[in-house]
């Protein structure tokens, strides 16, 4: 990417055949770090981000964002795909970039970066203690929540299942300490009991259950044709968004 346009800005190349209708400031995080986006570049990515273009306003702020969620936002906007993240830095810069997404109404940015985060985690088949943590401290949205904690939920039941013990050191360590974890994971838990939900860890990751995850209040749906002996698990999953 070149920078040199515009002082911090987000400038994709080929920039001087590209700009149409001008920039629109972006000031990210409690530095107030300037970033700087087409305005054309916005205009489809959700109701929100359009409305504040059409008002004509000339910046907007951030203050709970960070610098990393931006820069990925760059790469949605000027080459249209993203990455699958490869580390636990990544997971949490994607995490707060569907949080983003989300509070934005840009669903299919919110969308892509769910596909990667499942992506990840199908690859690894499990959650970390660390991604879990990450997610409760630094979001309260229901999609999130369930992706992570029915997860952990189904590694504990096999966990039961070979070995007697519910949830190693670290999981039982966060489930402990209280809070929102604690009542979704004795919530989703006592869902996947009642139900007799016996899935193997990674079941939710699969791509036949991507669009369970989406969100489609701004984009179309995914037009997927869920098979019959899927059918069941989609309404559970679907079941969990509801308890908790």
């Amino acid at each position: 990417m070149d920078r040199n346009l515009y002082s911090g800005a987000i400038v994709p190349r080929g920039a001087r055949d590209y700009q149409l209708d001008g920039t629109i400031a972006m000031y990210v995080g409690p530095d107030r770090e300037k970033f700087e986006f087409f305005r054309n570049q916005l205009l489809d990515q959700g109701p929100h981000l359009k409305s504040a273009l059409e008002a004509h306003v000339e910046s907007m702020d951030f203050p709970e964002s960070n610098t990393n969620t931006f820069w990925k936002l760059a790469e949605w906007l000027h080459k249209h795909r993203l990455r699958t993240p490869a580390s636990t830095r990544d997971i949490q810069t994607y995490i707060l970039l569907y949080e983003l997404a989300v509070e934005n109404d840009m669903d299919r940015l919110a969308n892509k970066v769910m596909d990667k985060l499942r992506a990840y985690h199908l690859a690894n088949q499990m959650v970390s203690a660390e991604d879990l943590e990450f997610v409760y401290d630094n979001t309260t949205n229901k999609k999130l929540r369930v992706l992570y904690c029915l997860e952990m939920v189904l590694q504990a039941r096999e966990n039961h299942n070979t070995t007697g013990t519910l949830l190693n050191a670290t999981h039982d360590r966060l489930v402990k300490r209280g809070g929102q974890l604690s009542a979704d994971f004795s919530t989703l838990l006592a869902h996947c009991h009642k139900n007799r939900i016996n899935w193997k860890p990674g079941r939710t990751f699969q791509p036949e259950f991507a669009c369970v995850f989406h969100t489609h209040l701004n984009s179309a749906k995914c037009g997927v044709n869920v098979a019959d002996k899927n059918i069941f698990a989609v309404t559970k999953i679907r079941e969990a968004f509801a308890c908790i």
